[in-house]
């Protein structure tokens, strides 16, 4: 019966274990995807920047310093 038990308690704490690696890995890959979605947006946000301020008046010197500035 005591052996019955400890196999049980090393086969809850291995399947733990696999489940919290799994859930490392998961994290560390969403906090990547979040990263890259922040720059996408980051680009998306500077080209329609540059879309608008090109229908304006603005020189071309004038439009790319606007963009540095974003």
């Amino acid at each position: 019966m005591l052996y019955w038990l400890v196999r049980k308690l090393i086969k809850a704490i291995r399947g733990s274990r696999k489940a919290k690696e799994r859930s490392d890995q998961f994290l560390t890959e969403l906090a990547y995807k979040e990263f890259a979605l922040r720059e996408r947006l980051k680009e998306i946000t500077c080209l329609y920047e540059i879309g608008s301020n090109m229908k304006s008046e603005f020189s071309i010197q004038e439009i790319c310093q606007i963009v540095l500035n974003i």
